[in-house]
């Protein structure tokens, strides 16, 4: 018989009975520290009174000489501490991730809720006594092929409106390939609909601080997606824009997410011109190329020293070195406009 197999359904009450009776042991040496925020508690708390499935839990018994058990918990550790402190009254629920209960410690739910709290189910699996040695070495396989969720998996599980639905869509069509923007494990991990989504939300508020914005952006789409139509005919423009110079510019920076990002932000901001820069696709291309060559020379050398780059090329290389940063966004928009614009001047006039 399968040593792992005896899985049975313990309740919170249970655990809370072993821990106040002092049989409960969840600090083992090879457990980690508590690591848990008061807002992953709160997250957990909120799922169990919403009846949510919760990962199945580890636990050892010991049992001494004279009949007594201890409970050691071998997984599962900051899961139980977060039901055990929210007993306690140590932290009361977030009012964003769970506004039903409106900040509410366990002392202020109502005794129905309470017992529901009480009641709920964690799956056990119980693990015969063993050395220690091949306990840890059961630790390190539970914990080894966890991957933990990415913000846009995240995203995906919590959202079904409209954006969600059109940047998986829009992830799907072939000008992400053919640029070569995104690794086959970008795709698997939806880093491919996070930068499409980064890109919706340029579209609509222009540069912002897009760690801060992009959460709330999704949660307003969830009842108005009102920006649809301007989106499609921003991403519609690029995509007609660049495709007949996607065999190129994939060879350049603008297959960097980064330069893309920028590359995408100055088309937004000269829409105006777009017939300029789709009857003169030669032009275009080779000019950008000629950008990227030269910022990639400016990055070999210290371009603060050498005169021999124009301050456009010398200001977006400052933007590529610290390219996460809101101001270097700016940047990095600010330069590529001002060269292209320039280009699009010589060109109306021919």
């Amino acid at each position: 018989m399968d040593k792992f197999s005896n899985i049975s359904l313990k309740n919170i009450a249970w655990f809370n009975d072993v821990n106040q009776n002092g049989n409960l042991d969840m600090s083992p040496s090879y457990q980690r520290n508590a690591v848990w925020t008061t807002r992953q508690k709160s997250y957990l708390v909120d799922s169990i009174l919403n009846g949510y499935p919760i990962p199945e839990i580890y636990i050892q018994e010991e049992v001494d000489d004279e009949g007594h058990s201890k409970f050691i918990i071998v997984d599962g550790q900051q899961r139980l501490r977060a039901v055990l402190e929210f007993l306690d009254n140590k932290f009361s629920l977030n009012k964003d991730d769970s506004p039903s209960f409106n900040g509410a410690f366990f002392s202020d739910l109502p005794s129905d809720l309470k017992r529901i709290f009480f009641r709920y189910n964690f799956i056990v699996r119980t693990i015969p006594e063993m050395p220690e040695s091949e306990i840890r070495d059961i630790f390190k396989r539970l914990n080894l092929n966890v991957v933990s969720l990415n913000a846009q998996e995240i995203r995906r599980a919590a959202y079904s409106g409209g954006l969600i639905k059109f940047v998986s869509k829009l992830s799907a069509n072939p000008f992400w390939g053919n640029m070569h923007i995104f690794s086959a494990n970008d795709v698997k991990r939806l880093r491919d609909e996070q930068f499409i989504s980064e890109l919706s939300l340029l579209a609509i508020e222009g540069i912002t601080n897009k760690k801060d914005r992009l959460d709330n952006f999704f949660e307003k789409t969830e009842v108005d997606f009102s920006e649809k139509d301007l989106l499609e005919e921003t991403f519609q423009i690029v995509f007609d824009t660049l495709n007949p110079m996607t065999s190129e510019l994939s060879k350049t920076r603008w297959r960097n997410k980064t330069d893309f990002y920028t590359l995408f932000s100055v088309i937004c901001d000269i829409k105006q011109y777009i017939n300029v820069l789709q009857k003169n696709k030669s032009d275009i291309l080779l000019s950008l190329v000629e950008f990227s060559n030269s910022v990639n020379e400016c990055l070999r050398v210290n371009e603060e020293l050498d005169t021999n780059f124009p301050e456009y090329i010398k200001n977006y290389t400052k933007g590529v070195r610290a390219s996460t940063d809101y101001k270097a966004r700016l940047l990095r928009k600010d330069s590529l406009k001002y060269y292209l614009q320039q280009k699009i001047d010589e060109l109306a006039v021919m």
